[in-house]
């Protein structure tokens, strides 16, 4: 799947379940670009692809819906670390990209690290970021990339 092809598929979704929740839909594609490579049905994006997992949203205390056991990259002291972990599992792409906005609700650490309250696409990529959602210590940057590239992501965020 080309990349105007997964954000044709998605963006309608993403505006959908971010319209009155304070988050960006540009946001929200950017992310599930970036973690799900396109949405691209091979191994690195199978969790997107069969399980409807566009964010990379791993089990925690509490969750109670799927879990699938997958192999994912991690970065610890600026090193690829690779191992197993247990990611959320969805029945479709809407509840997908619904429970990644429920996540970051019920979370107060996104809150606490302005996510909400973030004005702009890139400053809630710099607050998610810091928050902790990734490990990648770029995320950020390569989220505003993404956001700020050649589909122009911003013009979703109506």
């Amino acid at each position: 799947m080309t990349r105007q092809d997964y954000i044709k598929l998605i963006a309608p979704v993403a505006q959908k379940v971010c319209k009155g929740t304070g988050l960006f839909a540009s946001l929200m594609i950017a992310q599930a670009i970036v973690e799900s490579h396109n949405g691209a049905k091979n191994t690195l994006s199978l969790l997107a692809a069969k399980y409807h997992n566009h964010f990379g949203i791993k089990t925690s205390k509490g969750w109670t819906g799927a879990v699938v056991n997958l192999k994912t990259r991690e970065v610890f002291s600026n090193k690829d670390v690779y191992i197993r972990d247990g990611f959320r599992a969805y029945p479709t792409l809407e509840t997908g990209f619904a429970d990644r906005n429920r996540f970051l609700t019920v979370n107060q650490r996104y809150t606490r690290a302005g996510v909400f309250a973030a004005k702009t696409p890139e400053q809630q990529a710099i607050a998610l970021q810091a928050a902790g959602y990734a490990t990648d210590p770029n995320y950020a940057k390569v989220l505003g990339q993404v956001i700020n590239g050649s589909a122009k992501l911003k013009q979703y965020d109506v």
